[in-house]
């Protein structure tokens, strides 16, 4: 599974990455990760042949349709990668596009983008990127923190900044995971939970 998300990788930076940004984030192209892309295909309703059907037809927009069978099925397999979706053991093949598995903490961020859109994204960006507040991304700000704990020590006391506190636990453990996802920090498939506060970031 590994070496095809690798071969995915590649194929994407070749391919995909001009229209949809080096980290999927979007430009020319929407963006490949996040809230939407997982509504619209991941989760029981949605098996990852939807993914697969729609970017084997009409991707590459310059040229539809001519990557080979295995490049495609090996860029599905990224873009499920970096969207936290399970894969089967042996990677995506012809014989597993039926399936799917949204992991739980790929829920969890989808829920947690959701929080941010609507309670933080006014101050620091739809891309996290900073506007009337600071930027939520990079190295910079994984330094401030030592632990997940800190970090959401500080999310949960003192944001959205017109009302600190007044999401509920839950929204606070969600959006947290959000913004660690978008920093490809403290990874797993488990949603995060009070027990994983200890977590160092550092």
């Amino acid at each position: 599974m590994a070496a095809q998300v690798k071969a995915g990788l590649a194929v994407y930076a070749r391919n995909c990455q001009g229209c949809h940004g080096d980290k999927q984030q979007g430009g020319i192209g929407p963006a490949l990760v996040g809230a939407q892309i997982l509504k619209d295909f991941t989760g029981p309703a949605h098996p990852y042949a939807d993914l697969h059907g729609y970017v084997s037809k009409a991707m590459p927009l310059s040229a539809p349709g001519s990557l080979s069978a295995q490049q495609y099925l090996d860029v599905v397999a990224f873009l499920f990668n970096v969207n936290g979706v399970a894969l089967p053991a042996d990677g995506l093949t012809k014989d597993t596009l039926k399936s799917a598995a949204l992991t739980a903490r790929a829920a969890q961020v989808q829920a947690g983008q959701a929080v941010f859109a609507k309670s933080c994204q006014g101050c620091h960006g739809d891309q996290l990127q900073g506007v009337r507040a600071p930027t939520l991304l990079g190295a910079a700000f994984l330094k401030k923190w030592a632990t997940v704990g800190d970090l959401h020590a500080k999310v949960s006391k003192t944001m959205p900044k017109n009302a600190p506190g007044s999401l509920s636990a839950q929204q606070y453990l969600d959006v947290v995971a959000f913004v660690l996802d978008r920093n490809k920090a403290a990874a797993g498939s488990a949603a995060l939970g009070s027990d994983d506060l200890k977590m160092p970031l550092k």
